[in-house]
């Protein structure tokens, strides 16, 4: 899948079709399109082009790509050089679109502000990382009790929204430092296989225990706060939080 789109973008398919001695193909080319939210756009209108001297191109009728995901695109194609053909392609979501039922507490400036990070390598998604360091923060909120905006259900206190921000940040941080930005848990495995899947697991310098779900700093900032809630959390100690 090397072609990645964005939600909001358009897209013509192409296809150029062949005989099997290699000379342009007569025939017709019907397209369905499934998109990332496997709803399916039915019979896309192709047209033939001018024959070049291999092959027969035809080219359908632009549309919008209004979804994330994986979008498919199926051939059918009769005459000289029936078959059927499909090509995939990846849509992005739009860049800062926060899911629906989650938060995003902190900014990628707020990371780059903070004393606690350093310029992120090329390929860590930045605002992924907060968005996930953002969920996890709500886990430690377990209980806690604040006011929140009725519409996006963030805190409305000037004091909260700092805390957890700076929390979100802090555990953002903490989990690009034990190689797990995006919170899938890879970090709690060392060589395990399963089917076509690697993992590999990140050790503390204490040994050979693996480092917690939760950042230290930022559960210290949500208790200096008086964020931590009514239900006792579990013990924290210098590699994590459990």
């Amino acid at each position: 899948m090397t072609d990645a789109r964005q939600v909001g973008d358009w897209r013509t398919p192409e296809i150029s079709i062949s005989t099997d001695a290699g000379l342009p193909a007569a025939g017709t080319v019907t397209l369905s399109v499934t998109r990332g939210d496997d709803t399916v756009i039915a019979s896309v209108v192709m047209t033939a082009g001018t024959p070049t001297a291999t092959a027969t191109p035809w080219t359908g009728a632009a549309y919008e790509l209004t979804v994330p995901g994986e979008w498919v695109e199926r051939f059918t194609i009769t005459g000289d050089g029936k078959g059927k053909a499909e090509q995939r392609f990846w849509v992005e979501s739009i860049i800062g679109t926060v899911p629906t039922g989650m938060r995003m507490y902190a900014t990628t400036k707020d990371y780059a502000d903070s004393p606690l990070t350093s310029a992120p390598d090329a390929s860590l998604d930045v605002r992924k990382a907060l968005l996930i360091a953002s969920a996890r923060v709500d886990e430690m909120l377990n209980g806690a009790i604040y006011e929140t905006n009725s519409t996006t259900l963030l805190p409305t206190d000037a004091a909260v929204t700092v805390a957890l921000r700076d929390a979100t940040v802090a555990q953002a941080a903490y989990a690009v430092e034990i190689g797990d930005p995006y919170g899938v848990g890879a970090s709690q495995y060392q060589s395990v296989t399963i089917g076509g899947v690697s993992l590999g697991a990140s050790y503390t310098s204490a040994g050979g225990s693996t480092p917690g779900r939760y950042s230290p700093a930022a559960f210290d900032i949500l208790r200096a706060a008086g964020l931590t809630g009514m239900t006792p959390l579990p013990y924290a100690w210098s590699g994590g939080v459990w």
